[in-house]
């Protein structure tokens, strides 16, 4: 653990493996885990074969682990080797009410949605009228049709925050449009 393909929002996980050798058993001194080619300090729990290791040289985006250990006797186990992502950075996006227009007759509009992660990409978003009401997660369009505003004659908001595939969500984003009623 982490599980090859993880993509995690913090910067030093703890790394677990579990290791036997059911004929000589384990040799203490052969275990060694690389973090993106640094070594790291372990602690290995003979009775129950259990690796745990904490710091090292982790970065923003894919990094690499290598595990390698040997039994008693010498014989060394093909290195086990595996790749996680970490992102801890929330995307940045933008968004529009009708391609930025100042004011519309109509309660439903169409929201103009930007976002970006360098990282682990952006499949979802969070839309509000009301900051403070909630939010209704949808995936990430570029164009979301029929947005309905609140049916109230004057200065209308959407909020949108992005979320990227980590779980971070940006600052909320907003636009207003008048909403004339006739």
């Amino acid at each position: 653990a982490p599980l090859p393909g993880s993509t995690l929002t913090t910067t030093a996980p703890p790394v677990q493996a579990a290791v036997s050798d059911v004929n000589s058993g384990v040799n203490e001194a052969s275990i060694s885990l690389l973090i993106n080619g640094s070594s790291v300090s372990i602690t290995f729990d003979e009775a129950t074969g259990a690796i745990a290791a904490t710091g090292g040289a982790w970065q923003e985006g894919d990094n690499q682990l290598e595990l390698r250990v040997a039994d008693v006797i010498g014989n060394p186990q093909a290195p086990l080797l595996w790749s996680l992502t970490i992102d801890t950075v929330p995307p940045a996006g933008t968004m529009t009410i009708n391609s930025d227009a100042d004011l519309t007759t109509s309660v439903y509009v169409t929201l103009t949605v930007s976002a970006s992660d360098e990282t682990s990409g952006v499949p979802r978003m969070l839309l509000s009228n009301e900051e403070a009401a909630g939010y209704v997660e949808e995936p990430l369009v570029p164009l979301r049709e029929l947005w309905r505003l609140n049916a109230v004659r004057g200065p209308q908001r959407v909020y949108v925050k992005c979320v990227d595939r980590a779980g971070n969500t940006s600052a909320p984003i907003s636009d207003v449009i008048e909403l004339v009623l006739l």
